[in-house]
C-alpha cells in the first residue's frame, strides 16, 4: 500500500491512502501492454474487464474516504447560514433606512434636472416648425425668445438652455430671412402674375373674336354640309333602291330557274319512277304468264284453252288520240272478243 498526499494549502499537508495505487497500476499497464483485440479479442475483454474492476474499486474508496469530509462541510455550512441569518437581521433594517434615504433624494434630483430640462425643452420649442408661421409670427416669436432670462436657476444646466436659447435664434433669424426673401418673390410672383393676367385677358378677347368668326364659318359650313348630304343621301337612296330592285329581279330569275330545274327533275325522277314501277309491273307480268303457261303446258287443253281466254279477256286497250287509231282499236277489240266467244264455245263443247 503507498501513500498519496494530498494538497490542501501552503501550511497543511493530509495523508491520502488508496489500496489501488501506482504500483497496482503499473503491474495493469505491464499486464495490458501487449493486448492484441485482433489478434487476442477473448484475451482483449479480459483485460477491459480487469481495467474496469480495479477502476471502479478505486471509485468506492474514493466515495468512503470522502464521506467524512462530506458531513463535516455541511455541517460547516449548516453553521454559517445560522450566523449569516443573525448578521443579516442586524444589516437589513439599516440598509432599508438608507435605501429609503437615498431614493428620496434620488427622486427630488430627478424632480428638479426634470423641472430644469421642461424649461429648456420650452425654450428649444420656439425654434419648432417655422415654415409653418408667417413673417409677422416668425417676429413675434424671436420678440419672446429674447426676453427669455438665463439665470442661475438652471443651476448646472446653464450651459446647455444657453445654447438651446442661442440654437433657436439662430434658427429664427434664418427663418426671418427666408421668410423676407419669399414675401420679395411673391411679390414679385403676384406682379408677373396680374401681367400675365392682364395679357391672357387681351388674348382671351383676341381668341373670343376668332372662335366666333371660325363658329360662325363651321355653321355654314355645316349648312352647306347639310345640303350636300342630303343630295348625296338622296342619291345613294336612289341607287341602293336600284340596286335592291336588280337584286330581286335578278334572285327572282334564280329562284324561277331553280323552280323549273327543281320541277323538271321532279318530272324525271317521277318518270323513272314510273318506267321502274313498270318494268317492275311487267317483270311481274311477265313471271305471272310464264307461270301460266308452265301450269297450262302441265294442264289438260280445256284448261289451257281456259287460261287463253281469261289472258285474251284481261288485255287492256290503249288509249288512241287519232280517229283512225281509233277505228283500228275498235276493230282489234271487235275481234278480239269474237275470238274470246268462240273460245268459250268450243270450250263449253269440249268434255
Amino acid at each position: 500500500m503507498v501513500e498519496q498526499t494530498l494538497i490542501l494549502d501552503d501550511d497543511e499537508q493530509k495523508v491520502v491512502i488508496f489500496n489501488v495505487n501506482d504500483a497496482a497500476i503499473a503491474e495493469l499497464q505491464e499486464l495490458c501492454k501487449d493486448v492484441d483485440a485482433s489478434a487476442d479479442y477473448p484475451g482483449a475483454k479480459a483485460a477491459a474487464r480487469t481495467c474496469q474492476k480495479m477502476r471502479g474499486a478505486l471509485e468506492d474508496e474514493r466515495k468512503e474516504q470522502k464521506a467524512d469530509a462530506l458531513a463535516w462541510g455541511q455541517k460547516v455550512d449548516g453553521r454559517a447560514r445560522e450566523l449569516k441569518e443573525k448578521i443579516v437581521a442586524v444589516e437589513d433594517p439599516i440598509k432599508a433606512a438608507i435605501k429609503k434615504i437615498d431614493d428620496a433624494e434620488a427622486e427630488k434630483e430627478s424632480a428638479r434636472i426634470t423641472a430644469i430640462q421642461t424649461r429648456i425643452a420650452l425654450i428649444r420649442g420656439f425654434g419648432e416648425n417655422l415654415t409653418e408661421e408667417t413673417l409677422d409670427g416668425l417676429k413675434e416669436l424671436q420678440g419672446k425668445v429674447v426676453e427669455i432670462e438665463l439665470n442661475s436657476s438652471f443651476e448646472e444646466l446653464l450651459v446647455e438652455a444657453e445654447g438651446a436659447k442661442a440654437e433657436v435664434e439662430s434658427k429664427l433669424r434664418i427663418a426671418i430671412n427666408n421668410a423676407e426673401k419669399r414675401a420679395e418673390e411673391e411679390a414679385e410672383i403676384e406682379a408677373t402674375r396680374k401681367a400675365q393676367e392682364e395679357q391672357q385677358a387681351a388674348l382671351d378677347a383676341q381668341q373670343a373674336a376668332m372662335d366666333k368668326q371660325a363658329a360662325e364659318l363651321a355653321e355654314a359650313a355645316a349648312v352647306r354640309d347639310a345640303a350636300e348630304k342630303a343630295d348625296r343621301e338622296a342619291k345613294e337612296a336612289e341607287e341602293r333602291a336600284d340596286r335592291e330592285e336588280q337584286d330581286r329581279i335578278r334572285q327572282k330569275e334564280l329562284d324561277d330557274a331553280a323552280k323549273e330545274l327543281r320541277i323538271k327533275q321532279e318530272a324525271v325522277e317521277a318518270e323513272e319512277l314510273r318506267q321502274a314501277e313498270e318494268r317492275e309491273a311487267k317483270e311481274a307480268e311477265e313471271k305471272a304468264e310464264a307461270d301460266r303457261l308452265v301450269a297450262l303446258s302441265q294442264a289438260p287443253d280445256k284448261e289451257k284453252l281456259i287460261a287463253l281466254a281469261v289472258t285474251l279477256s284481261a288485255i287492256e286497250m290503249p288509249a288512241m288520240e287519232s280517229d283512225k287509231g281509233k277505228q283500228c282499236l275498235y276493230r282489234t277489240n271487235d275481234d278480239l272478243n269474237i275470238l274470246i266467244d268462240c273460245l268459250n264455245r268450243d270450250i263449253g263443247e269440249m268434255s
